[in-house]
């Protein structure tokens, strides 16, 4: 096409339109220099004008290499039999510097494409590859599918994909690859994509890089279970349905369990080969809740829904042995027992009582754990304290001064100040073994101390209540708020 015909005919291409404005910008129409990045509302000098026709030009016009021909930027031939190397020479400027290039025939090969990876998901696929390594002949990327086994090939979008250009081989793997989601109508529609290379010269490479759903194809269903067996062994039997035309796409089954309904799943059960539908597992928790997952070989993983089975056991475990006991200084009960080895015994519940052979209560919501020899130490606490029995007299003039006691003030030996006696606490035998004080009368917490420290003073003080603990003990005993 002759110049000035390529000049007056601008609907050839679009990057027709962007090679004639970039090269010969100068003698172009002002109406039509309007219409484009060297319009004056743009305010650029005419150095900028320059800057932005070479920018233009260098990033455009490489879409499409007739229109580098056409703009006297690019020159291509034949290559001559037998040639070996070509050296070319351009003289650019009037100045008479020159680029030089040698391109060796034998030697030349076609740039190399990136592998085209798939992962086939329920009607969708996603598509990656690798770029920065690339980025050297490639400037962007065509990505083509085919519905007939790559008779006719149809472009996915348009007119390509473009490399990311600040990419540093510092940055993280997500920055060095471009990807694309395709769907798909149904999952056994079967499609071919193809990639390829858009180099610098407006070309497309000769290379291509193709993916098939074979050996891509992924799991899309999740393991349906039919039905969980409570057995006396304490072991549940779990059976489960999987459509078969995906066994072939599965890594293996498993098996995960918790004792809270939707969440802190742990695996009990891996490597379930893919043509089995049923196992038995051991029961841990009184309550277990189950999934069946599928894992296929690319690593998903699909798990179906929950299921309750309870812990089953006709025959409770062995009684302990050798039950020992004993409160120390400060109120604290250390309880002792012997376990048994039995395999399914989970541990202990602890209750407690204040009258021998009366009502027990549950203190241990969770059973004590029963890896080595127990040590239970059962520590009085606000709550307990108010459900205690209190010291009641005998009589109206029952000398052990119980009416008097409650409610009346002490004196501490060791300071002088004085505390409220708010509450005694009996022990087995109906003693009083506790009181509950107030360290001093304007406290809102709670003391507990040995009953038997309180005692009638004598001398100057004679007939007084003495609570005779020194500092350090006074310090140790238990603090409870008061309700």
């Amino acid at each position: 096409m002759d110049v000035n015909e390529w000049k007056n005919n601008l609907t050839a291409s679009t990057w027709d339109t962007i090679a004639v404005t970039c090269v010969y910008g100068d003698q172009l129409d002002k109406a039509f220099l309007n219409e484009t990045f060297l319009a004056d509302e743009y305010g650029d000098s005419k150095e900028e004008a320059w800057n932005n026709r070479f920018q233009a030009y260098n990033f455009f016009i490489r879409n499409d290499w007739s229109a580098i021909q056409r703009s006297g930027m690019g020159h291509s031939w034949n290559i001559d039999n037998g040639a070996g190397t070509y050296v070319v020479k351009l003289f650019p400027t009037p100045s008479g510097d020159t680029l030089a290039l040698d391109i060796n025939v034998p030697e030349y090969a076609a740039p190399a494409i990136p592998e085209l990876k798939a992962v086939y998901k329920d009607r969708w696929i996603e598509l990656e590859w690798r770029t920065l390594e690339y980025k050297a002949d490639f400037f962007a990327w065509t990505l083509e599918r085919s519905n007939d086994a790559g008779q006719s090939w149809q472009q996915m979008f348009d007119p390509y994909i473009m490399n990311i250009h600040d990419t540093l081989e510092r940055e993280s793997d997500a920055l060095k690859s471009l990807s694309h989601k395709d769907y798909l109508r149904e999952n056994e529609e079967d499609v071919i994509y193809r990639l390829r290379g858009k180099d610098y010269l407006g070309g497309v490479s000769e290379r291509s890089s193709l993916v098939s759903k074979e050996g891509h194809e992924d799991i899309t269903l999740s393991p349906q279970i039919t039905q969980t067996i409570q057995t006396d062994s304490n072991y549940a039997v779990i059976q489960w349905e999987y459509d078969v035309k995906f066994n072939r796409l599965l890594k293996e089954f498993r098996i995960v369990a918790t004792d809270t309904t939707g969440k802190n799943y742990r695996t009990v059960m891996d490597g379930i080969d893919p043509l089995a539908r049923e196992v038995a597992v051991f029961m841990k928790f009184r309550s277990n809740f189950y999934r069946v997952q599928a894992v296929s070989k690319l690593g998903t993983v699909l798990s179906s829904f929950e299921s309750l089975v309870m812990m089953f056991d006709a025959d409770p475990p062995a009684v302990p042995g050798n039950f020992t006991g004993f409160i120390d200084s400060t109120g604290l009960t250390h309880l002792n027992w012997v376990t048994s080895n039995e395999e399914d015994l989970a541990g202990y519940y602890l209750f407690k009582g204040y009258f021998k052979d009366g009502e027990l209560a549950m203190i241990t919501p969770d059973p004590e754990d029963t890896d080595g020899e127990p040590d239970v130490f059962v520590k009085m606490t606000g709550d307990t304290l108010s459900t205690l029995p209190s010291f009641e007299q005998a009589s109206a003039d029952d000398f052990r001064l119980a009416s008097e006691m409650i409610g009346s003030t002490v004196a501490i030996s060791y300071s002088g100040e004085s505390a409220r006696i708010n509450d005694l606490i009996l022990s087995e035998t109906g003693q009083a073994r506790y009181a509950v004080i107030s360290p001093d009368l304007a406290s809102t917490d709670q003391i507990l101390v040995d009953a038997g420290n309180i005692t009638i003073a004598e001398g100057d003080a004679d007939g007084e209540l003495v609570l005779d603990v020194d500092a350090e003990a006074f310090t140790a005993a238990p603090v409870y708020p008061r309700d």
